[in-house]
């Protein structure tokens, strides 16, 4: 009850693409209908099959691809969960960000100064000292003011600053929120918004099934149950 956003690039029922795999929509598989969209041709990335475990994934270019999720409205706390890959796009090389202005924000950068990074408040960037991966990974998230986490592959750093900004103006995925720069390059498998600040255990069950449908068991942390 509390998932706000699914999307499966596993599940071709849910995507809208021409004959070039461009996708126009990839559909919210929650039941909130915060599907992401893109109606600019150029802007539009592509749906590349059987790549991860067997499983298609959506592929942006690193100069001009996203995707937009204007429905989205959650306010902290939330969690987040993304398994993806980073090939070294524009800018900051975001996974996603928030839309419209910079006061409803929730960016995760995969490449501030070779490492992972959240934007807590204007100009304030929180470091979590963990290396920009070099293949495909689970990336985990709570967003929960100065008491947030964020982890890759189950390593994860506590007492984490996410800041108070919110995603009530929609979610942006692969660019920044003025969709000018830091754009993606690489792939998103899957994301997932839960409107609560998980549990360790909790997080670690949807940790756990990310990398087990995706062939990432191998990437976990040791100390990962």
């Amino acid at each position: 009850s509390e998932l706000k956003l699914w999307l499966d690039a596993a599940d071709s029922s849910t995507i809208t693409k021409d004959g070039s795999n461009k996708i126009s929509q990839w559909n919210d598989k929650s039941g909130n209908n915060n599907h992401a969209t893109q109606s600019t041709a150029d802007n539009k990335p592509t749906l590349t099959s059987s790549v991860l475990n067997g499983k298609s994934v959506i592929s942006f270019d690193g100069s001009n691809d996203y995707l937009t999720a204007s429905a989205l409205n959650i306010s902290q706390p939330y969690s987040i969960f993304v398994v993806a890959k980073t090939t070294g796009g524009s800018g900051r090389d975001y996974i996603f960000d928030g839309v419209t202005n910079d006061s409803h924000r929730s960016m995760v950068a995969l490449n501030k100064s070779g490492t992972v990074q959240i934007q807590a408040s204007i100009g304030v960037w929180s470091n979590s000292n963990i290396s920009t991966p070099a293949g495909y990974f689970t990336f985990s998230s709570i967003y929960n003011g100065t008491n947030g986490l964020v982890g890759i592959n189950g390593t994860t750093v506590s007492s984490f600053n996410t800041g108070s900004r919110n995603l009530s103006n929609g979610l942006r995925i692969g660019a920044n929120w003025t969709a000018n720069g830091d754009f993606l390059g690489g792939d998103i498998a899957e994301l997932l918004i839960v409107d609560a600040a998980l549990n360790t255990s909790d997080r670690q069950s949807i940790e756990g099934y990310l990398a087990h449908k995706w062939g990432l068991l191998g990437s976990l942390a040791s100390s990962h149950v």
